[in-house]
């Protein structure tokens, strides 16, 4: 096999992944939308507009927290892969994983709309937040050791360390979350806000 061939089978297999991943995002997406528009669609004229928000303000916050979360995943992700050119089994089936865990992100999101005050949905959440964002850096940072499936030099020590930290960050706040659930559970989402902030500020 020649060179050229090898090397436009390579960058057809990580576009064929990135796609993949591409799909994923996007019906994780999509579930969550539908999972919205069950309960928008019990909504009936003889019930109080507001009164309906607020019994099921729940669901909204669910949602808006597993929308932001699922789109820093999509956004980190896509930064990890315009540095890759190569993928291999290791690779691959990492990012399978954390797929799954991206696509599992709505069920878990569904639990928590319809049981908000529960320590046991919100500890689930934060579970498959945390277990989403090691697996990411896992694959991050398998892929990007001695520059396996990137080009030679390409990503220094500091990018590779950032681009480690960026892939904790959802994760972080997770556990963060869960432990402020333990305080109250009114106060846990603050944990997706501080962490950030957090990473932010010492950069």
């Amino acid at each position: 096999m020649s060179s050229e061939a090898r090397e436009w089978r390579q960058r057809s297999g990580i576009r064929r992944l990135e796609r993949i991943a591409d799909l994923m995002f996007t019906f994780a997406l999509l579930v969550s939308i539908a999972d919205v528009a069950l309960v928008t669609a019990s909504y009936t004229a003889e019930v109080d507009t507001w009164d309906f928000i607020a019994s099921d303000l729940s669901v909204y916050t669910s949602f808006a927290l597993n929308f932001v979360v699922i789109a820093f995943y999509w956004r980190t992700h896509q930064k990890f892969f315009s540095h890759y050119i190569d993928t291999d089994g290791w690779h691959a089936t990492l990012e399978l994983m954390f797929l799954f865990a991206v696509v599992s992100m709505p069920f878990s999101d569904f639990i928590l709309g319809q049981n908000g005050e529960g320590l046991m949905p919100i500890f689930y959440v934060c579970f498959e937040i945390f277990v989403a964002g090691v697996i990411l850096w896992g694959s991050w940072t398998y892929a990007t050791a001695n520059n396996r499936l990137t080009e030679p030099d390409e990503v220094s020590a500091d990018l590779r360390a950032a681009f480690q930290l960026e892939a904790l960050v959802a994760a972080l706040s997770a556990v963060v979350a869960a432990g402020l659930a333990l305080i109250s559970p009114a106060i846990w989402l603050s944990g997706f806000v501080i962490v950030p902030l957090m990473v932010r500020f010492l950069k």
